[in-house]
C-alpha cells in the first residue's frame, strides 16, 4: 500500500509560488524571482506578527482594572 499526500495538499503552495513568480514586482535583478518573493513574504509576515504583538501589548497596558478601584470602603 503506497502512502500519498491527500488530494491537492501540495497544490496550494505551488499556486502561491506561481502567483508570486508572475507578479511584476518580483522580476527584478538576476536572482530567481521565487526565492526573492519567498524572502519578502517571510519578512512581511514577521513584521505583521511583531506589529500585532505590539498592539496587543498596548491594549493590555491600557485595559482598566476595575477590581483595583472598587476596594474603597469608608
Amino acid at each position: 500500500m503506497e502512502t500519498r499526500c491527500p488530494e491537492g495538499a501540495g497544490q496550494r503552495q505551488r499556486s502561491w509560488l506561481g502567483a508570486q513568480h508572475d507578479s511584476p514586482g518580483s522580476r527584478q535583478g538576476s536572482r530567481p524571482a521565487s526565492a526573492k518573493s519567498v524572502r519578502e513574504y517571510q519578512q512581511q509576515n514577521e513584521q505583521e506578527q511583531e506589529q500585532a504583538a505590539y498592539y496587543h501589548r498596548q491594549e493590555e497596558n491600557h485595559t482598566p482594572r476595575p477590581e483595583k478601584n472598587i476596594t474603597r470602603h469608608a
